[in-house]
């Protein structure tokens, strides 16, 4: 569940905890890492990418600590925002997703 911390000062970041552990590193992580695999697969910058990606269900769910999101794969999660990116465009996964290759399709 997001929390905020009184040891934060004026930035206002939030922290994210999980059964009383501050886990806000392991999040923050996690979506640098989501972002940076979405930016290299669909090749697009990485701070349009960081946009797209915080404006998402997908990043909703991984921020709410409550969902546990945050313990899965980035692969996984990163197919989880492409799926919502195709149903919110009504189009195919293949068709947003195009260069996948047969050994990642495989795995």
């Amino acid at each position: 569940m997001l929390a905020l911390d009184s040891r934060q000062g004026d930035l206002n970041m939030p922290h994210y905890f999980y059964n009383g552990k501050d886990i806000t590193v392991d999040v923050l992580m996690k979506i640098e890492e989501v972002v940076r695999l979405l930016s290299e697969r669909l090749s697009e910058p990485f701070d349009e990418m960081l946009f797209k990606f915080y404006k998402s269900k997908t990043c909703k769910a991984l921020k709410n600590t409550d969902s546990c999101m945050w313990g899965e794969s980035s692969p996984f999660i990163a197919d989880e925002y492409l799926r919502e990116s195709a149903s919110e465009n009504g189009t195919e996964l293949n068709a947003i997703f195009p260069k996948i290759s047969r050994r990642e399709q495989k795995a």
